[in-house]
C-alpha cells in the first residue's frame, strides 16, 4: 500500500520592536500548526493528525556600563499539542510505546497531547484501617496512597485510570546574560 507524505499547514504571526536606539527589544510570535497524514506507531496507516499552537517570545537590552557592554535577555515560549484524529477507523487512543511494571503510563487519545501520561488519580493518603477497609482487597493500608474511584464501581482497578498530565512543560523561559 502507498503512504502519503506528513502534510502541514501553519499560520505564524510575529512582530519585532526596537526602543531606545536599539538597545531595547521585544519580539513575539504566535503559530498554528496542524500535520495531517501522521503515522501513529504502531499503526500502519497515515491518516492522523495533530494541532499544535503556542507564542514565544524575547525581551532584551543591550547598553555600555562604563566602558563595559552589557546585554541581558529574557525568552519564554509556551505551547498547546493536541491529537485531533488517530486513524480513519475510528480509533479514540492507543498506548506506548512504552511499559512499566506491566502497565503503560502512556497514552496517545484524541482531545489530549501526544504521550499524555496515564494512571490512576491520587486522592490523598489512607488514614487508617477503617479509610483503607472498603479498598483492601485492591492493597489499601494505612499511609499508602488513596486512589480516586472514578467508575463508581467501589472497587480501585485499571477502569479507573485516566490521562492525569501532559509530558510538554506549560511555559519554558531562558535567561541570556552578556558582558
Amino acid at each position: 500500500t502507498f503512504r502519503s507524505w506528513e502534510e502541514n499547514r501553519s499560520v505564524n504571526v510575529g512582530m519585532d520592536l526596537e526602543i531606545l536606539d536599539g538597545r531595547g527589544t521585544l519580539s513575539i510570535d504566535g503559530y498554528r500548526r496542524e500535520a495531517d497524514s501522521l503515522s501513529f506507531h504502531p499503526l500502519t496507516v497515515n491518516t492522523g493528525k495533530v494541532k499544535n499552537s503556542g507564542i514565544d517570545f524575547s525581551i532584551g537590552y543591550r547598553g555600555t556600563i562604563g566602558t563595559t557592554l552589557l546585554s541581558v535577555t529574557f525568552n519564554g515560549s509556551h505551547y498547546r499539542n493536541r491529537i485531533l484524529r488517530i486513524d480513519d477507523q475510528g480509533t479514540t487512543s492507543f498506548f506506548g510505546p512504552i511499559a512499566l511494571r506491566e502497565q503503560n503510563p502512556v497514552i496517545n487519545r484524541i482531545g489530549h497531547p501526544i504521550g499524555a501520561f496515564y494512571g490512576l488519580v491520587a486522592d490523598g493518603l489512607h488514614l487508617d484501617s477503617l479509610d483503607a477497609a472498603p479498598y483492601w482487597a485492591e492493597g489499601a493500608r494505612p499511609g499508602r496512597i488513596k486512589f480516586k474511584d472514578l467508575n463508581g464501581d467501589s472497587r480501585i482497578t485499571g477502569a479507573d485510570a485516566t490521562v492525569i498530565g501532559s509530558p510538554h512543560p506549560d511555559f519554558t523561559a531562558g535567561l541570556d546574560l552578556g558582558v
